[in-house]
């Protein structure tokens, strides 16, 4: 009954992301008093209002499940050492996109953060869901290296072109997400890329800066950053 009105409407934020981090938190909180039963707590964020409203409550669950600091007091039920699909091969088509995002982050935990054997669980999943999964590659390199060329290095392990370019971008989101209105390290991460892959990552920026202000000329200033023009538009 409460949980369509928790969070309020995104219109009613300034700060874009604060609404997002909202409805995210949402799932981890379904995840909480259901404890972690995660068919439960998805039928708890079927009833938001939007689609993207139910995807992001959907992230909190799957972080949760697989990742998150707060399970060891609330350990996942749905994750199967000798099934690491799971439980991403057993839900309906709706949740997977999500799913699959953030199995990758347990993908990195069963192979201790060896990121070619975590790309390689990647390249294991259903091909529509692969572009999810290595973003996070991406997103989860800002917990495991604050080295940038470390990251960029990474990210040059997938076996392709577009691949890398979802894992740069995740990356972006990552950095973006940890530090609002600061856009010094993303910009050093996307200038340090190769020139194949620029567009890409400064796009990447442009989109997730939109979460940090609803005021247009904030976002000028933040593009306007960008050296070169080509990026910058």
């Amino acid at each position: 009954r409460e949980m369509a009105s928790i969070c309020g409407k995104k219109d009613d934020y300034v700060i874009p992301l604060t609404f997002r981090e909202c409805v995210h938190g949402l799932g981890h909180g379904a995840m909480f008093i259901t404890e972690s039963d995660v068919p439960a707590s998805l039928a708890l964020c079927d009833v938001l209002p939007s689609q993207e409203e139910k995807g992001l409550c959907y992230s909190g669950i799957f972080h949760e499940n697989t990742s998150s600091s707060t399970n060891t007091a609330h350990p996942a039920k749905y994750i199967k050492e000798g099934d690491p699909m799971y439980p991403c091969n057993i839900l309906e088509q709706r949740y997977l996109a999500v799913c699959y995002r953030y199995q990758s982050s347990y993908f990195a935990i069963l192979t201790n953060h060896d990121w070619q054997k975590t790309v390689d669980l990647c390249m294991q999943v259903p091909r529509e869901y692969r572009v999810e999964c290595f973003q996070t590659i991406g997103t989860n390199q800002v917990g495991f290296t604050q080295d940038m060329g470390l990251m960029r290095n990474n990210c040059s392990l997938a076996p392709t072109k577009e691949l890398e370019d979802i894992c740069i971008s995740g990356v972006v989101v990552s950095l973006t997400g940890r530090y609002m209105n600061d856009v010094s390290r993303v910009l050093s991460f996307c200038e340090g890329v190769d020139e194949e892959y620029k567009k890409a990552c400064f796009r990447q920026m442009g989109g997730a800066i939109r979460n940090w202000s609803n005021v247009p000329s904030n976002r000028d200033r933040l593009c306007n950053l960008i050296s070169n023009p080509q990026y910058t538009s």
